[in-house]
């Protein structure tokens, strides 16, 4: 990879795509906090505690996903910045 594109891809990662993965992970757990609030409120309804499950189940997931993401843009970061022999300036997992 150029040299001259690594500040570029660098910037992208940390002003785009961190961001973005957070506000995602932040977005799957208020569906999972949702869904533990429908199963709580509505404990005596057979149906909403089974879309309250839904909810929770939908939540970790996308957590799941979000969190593997991290560690899919951590390995790319790690090998080709250092593939290309320039110092990385950032982590995707500094903050």
């Amino acid at each position: 990879m150029s040299n001259v594109l690594v500040p570029y891809i660098d910037r992208i990662i940390e002003v785009i795509i961190q961001p973005l993965v957070q506000l995602l992970f932040f977005a799957a757990f208020i569906v999972f906090a949702w869904g533990i609030m429908i199963m709580i409120l509505n404990a005596a309804d057979e149906t909403k505690r089974s879309e309250g499950k839904k909810h929770m189940m939908y939540g970790i997931i996308g957590m799941l996903i979000m969190i593997g993401s991290y560690g899919i843009f951590s390995i790319l970061e790690n090998t080709v910045f250092e593939t290309a022999g320039v110092e990385q300036t950032s982590s995707i997992l500094k903050r």
